[in-house]
């Protein structure tokens, strides 16, 4: 059975509420003042998706066209190059949570990505289609801010992806 815009709408505004969620869980659970705002910001941007979905929900509810909304680049594109060095996180049981927390969002983004490309892909409505897309190059974000930090706790020789260049052989 085929899933109507509002329904897939409402399966997206509840996957952004239960993202926020836990991303002031983190944030709670974080003592890392870098990774607090970290995840703090991260919340507010799942807030910023959560109302760009509410207003389509409710236009494809009551039947009415569904208006394009901008989906622009907020704080996560700009927080990148701030971020402190965060090796500390990994002391002690408070790193461990610290650590599960990272792990637990990324897998969060790599859920949110794949759901709004699979229905950028679906759907009928352009501007469903196009805001879904947006969407997903935003969580694209969230998922590099998230891996990066993960692979500099984790002290991998990577930055966003990219090994770390050396001059030993």
């Amino acid at each position: 059975m085929s899933k109507t815009v509002a329904q897939v709408l409402a399966q997206a505004i509840e996957a952004e509420i239960i993202g926020f969620t836990s991303y002031l869980e983190f944030a709670r659970r974080t003592e890392d003042i870098t990774g607090k705002n970290m995840f703090i910001t991260l919340a507010r941007e799942e807030v910023d998706h959560f109302e760009i979905l509410r207003r389509q929900f409710r236009n494809a509810s009551a039947g009415k066209p569904i208006e394009p909304i901008e989906v622009s680049h907020t704080e996560i594109a700009e927080l990148i190059p701030k971020l402190d060095p965060v090796a500390d996180r990994t002391a002690g049981a408070e790193g461990v949570n610290q650590l599960h927390a990272l792990k637990t969002a990324i897998d969060q983004e790599r859920a949110s990505i794949e759901f709004y490309s699979k229905w950028a892909g679906e759907a009928s409505d352009a501007t469903v289609r196009e805001t879904f897309k947006n969407l997903a190059n935003m969580e694209e974000g969230h998922f590099e801010l998230l891996r990066s930090q993960l692979d500099y706790i984790n002290n991998t020789g990577h930055w966003f992806g990219i090994g770390q260049w050396t001059m030993e052989g």
